[in-house]
């Protein structure tokens, strides 16, 4: 008799934890292209809000390979429109469309020494021309942001304090946002 009360609550404990399992594996997942495209919205808000106004750290930095001219991030900041971050972990589909992104706002922008490329785990004999640009090399290696370890492609610029004063998180669903965000930045 007490064997059979054991295997009842044994069994009502497995059915509820399975059903418990099941609400939580629903509520993870997405029924529509929408609630994706919605759930990837708020994730990149979200990540907007953590790292806007982040400072970065003043670094001496250098382009390409040319490390006997360095010079300090803070001395960037009033001659450049914004900087253009990615690593060699990111999809290359995802950089080169916001490479054309920025082609189509900036059609001279290979010559344009006001964008700056930054991509800190790229290979050394693609440093020179990586998307039509000289790298800048970070002599930390990293600037000094959350969103770094993140591996996505993102645009910012920074405010005289080396705070993050813009920033858009690419979205490979929604290019016409970057767009939006580098029309924005060469109207300022």
């Amino acid at each position: 008799m007490q064997s059979k009360c054991i295997f009842r609550y044994l069994c009502l404990f497995l059915l509820l934890n399975a059903s418990c399992r099941n609400e939580k594996e629903r509520a993870d997942k997405v029924d529509t292209y929408q609630d994706y495209e919605q759930l990837f919205n708020d994730r990149i808000n979200k990540l907007t809000v953590e790292n806007i106004y982040e400072s970065i750290e003043n670094q001496n930095v250098y382009f390409w390979k040319d490390s006997l001219h360095r010079i300090d991030i803070k001395s960037l900041i009033n001659r450049h429109k914004f900087f253009f971050y990615f690593t060699d972990q990111t999809c290359p589909p995802c950089i080169e469309s916001t490479v054309d992104c920025i082609k189509a706002i900036f059609p001279e922008y290979e010559k344009d020494n006001e964008i700056i490329f930054i991509s800190p785990d790229c290979v050394v004999r693609l440093r020179e021309n990586r998307y039509g640009k000289k790298l800048l090399i970070l002599t930390n290696g990293k600037l000094g942001v959350p969103l770094e370890k993140i591996h996505v492609p993102f645009i910012f610029t920074l405010d005289e304090n080396l705070r993050v004063s813009n920033l858009h998180i690419v979205n490979k669903n929604d290019f016409n946002k970057t767009l939006q965000f580098l029309q924005s930045v060469r109207d300022k």
